[in-house]
């Protein structure tokens, strides 16, 4: 099968809610930021063909520096500053995408739990009905918890 795929993966938030001095996407889990384990559920799949990485445009010349040579082995092509709202990252994603893209596929760099399967799920849904989307329950209620794991607070949402 051709590789078609195009994934845009928006990592320019803000991070407001989190309450820490680094923003969502370079909370190291082990020796890497959270975003790689993100990629890694893309980049195996055969179809996708370019990964679009859209970052806050404080962190731009720090990803570049600190990880380009590393992320273009997870098929990134391109590393782009994001706008002000998530639309306005996507929107600059989509602006940068090969012209031979079939399917475009957008996930967030801070959603690494996504399982290999499910997208590939939503690329064949999306070759017999043109579109698809990828949903789970919504948690109602995020505790925020201290070193001890003990629960220091509720996350208003």
């Amino acid at each position: 099968m051709k590789a078609d795929v195009s994934v845009i993966i928006p990592a320019a938030g803000l991070s407001l809610r989190m309450g820490t001095d680094v923003r969502k996407p370079f909370i190291m889990i082990g020796e890497k930021p959270v975003f790689f384990y993100t990629l890694e559920k893309f980049y195996k799949l055969k179809r996708v063909k370019e990964i679009i990485f859209v970052v806050n445009k404080k962190d731009l010349s720090t990803v570049i520096e600190k990880w380009s040579n590393e992320l273009k082995a997870y098929k990134v092509t391109k590393i782009i500053a994001g706008g002000k709202r998530r639309q306005d990252s996507v929107y600059k994603g989509l602006s940068q995408l090969d012209s031979d893209t079939r399917i475009v596929l957008i996930h967030d760099a801070v959603r690494p739990l996504v399982k290999s399967r499910e997208i590939e799920e939503v690329i064949e849904k999306t070759d017999q009905k043109g579109a698809a989307i990828l949903a789970s329950p919504m948690k109602l209620t995020v505790k925020k918890v201290n070193s001890n794991l003990e629960i220091i607070k509720t996350v208003p949402r």
